[in-house]
């Protein structure tokens, strides 16, 4: 047997204030044990948390700011170490690489170091990286599966929906990082139908969203999927669930199944 017992209990929202029930039970538990709180936030100022901080510790896990992450891309990609002789390898990068590389790879930092190596290893005999590199080799950028996933919403496809979303996770991009770009991405259908409804042409409307024209005719066949007012109706909900998720009412990951689940119900009666 064990001489310790593990609970783990993860967003639960029970330090998001002051809880004297929880507070007791901290101080009077034995020390065989162990309980560890995964919390997206924590109110540092109650009588709980100092008698954590009595009983055990916090440790805090921030985002890396942007700055971080670009000079960690930088870092990155910028040397090697042959295999075989040892000796020290420096590429040439050139301009806007990094940039496209984030875009193209995500926020995740062993991901991105994943990434790193194997660009590296394909240019390691010309010792220079283009945009060109980048973008033969970083497939299945993030904002093309979200496209599709959302694609698959937009038609009821529940099936694709779930295996997308599994496909996300997999390739470690947390609920953090797919909600923005959920949001973003329908903000964009609201805005391109209300161009379309305004008739606008297609210049006006890329120009005003923001997107490169290429992609606009992507974004107008999906954005029929819906009526304008179920666009608003959607961007509302964006906006419930990123407000409930950053202020601790709920996890992000939470958030964002329920919002697929709610879009997939919804559509499914549209179409039923």
């Amino acid at each position: 047997l064990s001489p310790q017992r593990l609970t783990l209990v993860e967003g639960s929202g029970l330090l998001g204030g002051a809880n004297e029930i929880l507070e007791k039970a901290l101080k009077s538990m034995p020390e065989e044990n162990v309980v560890i709180f995964v919390e997206s936030s924590v109110l540092k100022t109650t009588k709980l948390y100092k008698t954590i901080m009595e009983k055990g510790s916090f440790l805090e896990f921030t985002k890396p700011k942007e700055t971080d992450i670009q000079n960690f891309i930088v870092r990155s990609l910028y040397s090697s170490v042959n295999g075989t002789t040892g000796e020290k390898i420096t590429f040439q990068i050139e301009n806007g690489v990094p940039e496209l590389f984030r875009s193209l790879v995500g926020n995740d930092l062993a991901t991105l170091q994943t990434e790193a190596e194997k660009v590296k290893s394909y240019c390691f005999e010309k010792k220079t990286i283009t945009k060109e590199d980048i973008s033969q080799l970083i497939t299945k950028p993030l904002e093309d599966q979200i496209f599709k996933m959302c694609d698959a919403i937009g038609t009821g496809d529940g099936k694709t929906v779930a295996r997308l979303y599994h496909d996300l996770l997999m390739m470690h991009r947390t609920a953090e990082d797919i909600f923005p770009i959920v949001e973003r991405h329908y903000m964009i259908l609201m805005q391109v139908s209300a161009g379309l409804a305004a008739h606008m042409t297609s210049s006006e409307i890329a120009r005003n969203v923001g997107i490169n024209p290429y992609f606009l005719s992507n974004y107008v066949d999906q954005s029929r999927l819906y009526t304008h007012k179920e666009l608003v109706q959607i961007a509302d909900k964006c906006m419930a669930y990123e407000y409930k998720y950053k202020n601790g009412m709920t996890t992000a990951q939470y958030a964002l199944e329920q919002l697929i689940m709610k879009l997939l119900e919804k559509k499914r009666q549209v179409n039923y």
